[in-house]
């Protein structure tokens, strides 16, 4: 007779008790018939209710092909759809709208991070680059940036990789928050033409660094596989919980609202269609006859005997109607077959809600609402949150570009550099336009005791970057590199 015990994840694994394995295997056979005949009807009952399947396996994670058509549909949709679109753009255009200064007080230090912003302004670093990264993580819900050090100059090289191409992210088996290898997929146009191949390799995150690195990783069917530890990737994720491995798209939400929202007014538009193909209602006296008579006389001559000339064209605007006693012309009356105006509203709301997004941004009845100058305080906290991510982003990336120029042979740094030395100072300006007389004053004030003195508060350096943020001066850096001077 076959017991069973109870495994980790709560299945019922049969158990041997000292008889064999034959006993075993064919409760092992039966369990896995059960199982699988079990989870073929959840995924059939998941697809009829229009959810897409998770992966047991990974505490509920959605799996990577279901991801990969939750990522296209996202794309399509940011393409496609107006709110989704309008939603993606008001969050890259208030994160990463305005210019982000950088400042280090080493000059050394200077050199390195000068040489990796200017190194990087097409994939990251640039206006439009930061932008579309940011448009990326909103819609895919995940950002792979591989990284290139040069190992004699030490200059780091930043590469996008589509989410696409990932298929599998490989964490430690006792730490699922320590991530090891990212396994990427991708097909290898050559030059001028030819046959394409598809090439697969592995790339460590760039925070492991175990003590031996092996040149190859064995799969089962792939034979062995590359891991390329000369370019490690650093993963940004949004949309999902902190154990899981991928992100999901932030619009995941709002599609099916935003579809609806759509499909409501192509309604409207086709309701509005459908009664304006009668505009007036002619009655005459007579019956059949006179009314036959009448469509005669209104009717189009156009090709009428092979003429092929209109001489019945309709009448041009103002034109004027004349009727006898017989004959009545009267507009067609629509007054209880349309809807109210705004019966639309609560779809456009539901998405509006899941984007994050005030509805006032979308209706251009309350425009006046969505000025410069007001942001609700939930969707403030919500763009500069996002921008201290970023923050977080760049700043362990001109760390990453420290570390490469030290290790490099003719890095521009010394060996020696200290902590305090490799310090960075990365700042994005006002979320909102203040008023600038009120935040210039509030900043003398802060520097000087209300004009008591210069109370020594905040390095010269610091109020003069402030001060040159508050009222709008480009190349903020440039300036108070030129103020240095002069000081």
């Amino acid at each position: 007779m076959t017991t069973y015990t109870e495994s980790p994840e709560g299945l019922m694994l049969p158990r041997t008790n000292g008889r064999g394995h034959d006993e075993s295997l064919a409760g092992y056979a039966a369990m896995i018939d059960i199982l699988e005949s079990r989870l073929g009807q959840l995924e059939i009952e998941l697809a009829e209710q229009g959810w897409g399947r998770l992966d047991s396996s990974a505490s509920r994670e959605f799996t990577r092909a279901a991801l990969s058509k939750i990522v296209e549909l996202a794309r399509v949709m940011y393409l496609k759809n107006p709110l989704i679109n309008r939603a993606v753009e008001i969050g890259a255009l208030y994160v990463y709208g305005q210019d982000l200064s950088v400042n280090a007080d080493d000059e050394g230090v200077r050199l390195v991070i000068d040489r990796f912003w200017k190194t990087n302004r097409a994939t990251l670093t640039g206006q439009q680059a930061s932008r579309l990264l940011e448009v990326e993580l909103e819609v895919t819900g995940n950002v792979f940036l591989a990284l290139f050090p040069d190992p004699i100059t030490g200059a780091v090289r930043v590469r996008g990789v589509p989410v696409e191409e990932v298929q599998k992210i490989i964490t430690n088996p006792e730490d699922r928050a320590e991530v090891w290898y990212y396994h990427r997929t991708w097909t290898e146009q050559p030059l001028g033409g030819g046959t394409s191949k598809s090439r697969t390799a592995y790339y460590p995150d760039w925070r492991y660094q175990p003590a031996n690195r092996p040149a190859m990783i064995s799969e089962f069917m792939s034979g062995e596989v590359e891991i390329r530890w000369d370019s490690p990737v650093l993963h940004v994720r949004a949309g999902a919980f902190a154990h899981w491995r991928w992100g999901v798209p932030e619009v995941y939400a709002a599609i099916d609202w935003a579809k609806a929202y759509k499909e409501l007014l192509e309604d409207d538009a086709t309701r509005s269609k459908a009664l304006a193909r009668f505009a007036l209602t002619l009655t005459t006296k007579g019956g059949s006859r006179a009314v036959s008579a009448t469509k005669t006389k209104l009717g189009t001559t156009y090709a009428a005997g092979g003429s092929g000339i209109e001489t019945n064209p309709p009448p041009v605007a103002g034109s004027t109607w004349i009727q006898d006693d017989n004959v009545s012309l009267d507009t067609v009356k629509v007054a209880g077959a349309t809807l109210p105006v705004d019966h639309s509203r609560p779809a456009r709301l539901m998405a509006a809600a899941a984007l994050g997004i005030p509805d006032h941004f979308f209706d251009a009845n309350q425009s006046n609402l969505a000025t410069s100058k007001t942001l609700d305080r939930p969707t403030e906290l919500r763009f500069n949150e996002r921008r201290e991510m970023w923050l977080d982003v760049l700043t362990e990336l001109c760390q990453f570009a420290i570390d490469a120029d030290l290790a490099a042979v003719r890095g521009l740094l010394p060996k020696t550099l200290n902590d305090e030395a490799r310090q960075i100072e990365l700042a994005f300006p006002s979320l909102l336009e203040r008023d600038t007389r009120e935040f210039v004053g509030g900043i003398v004030d802060a520097a000087t005791l209300a004009g008591r003195s210069l109370a020594g508060t905040m390095p010269r350096a610091t109020v003069a970057r402030q001060l040159m943020v508050a009222i709008g001066i480009e190349n903020v850096d440039d300036e108070i590199a030129k103020l240095e001077d002069e000081w």
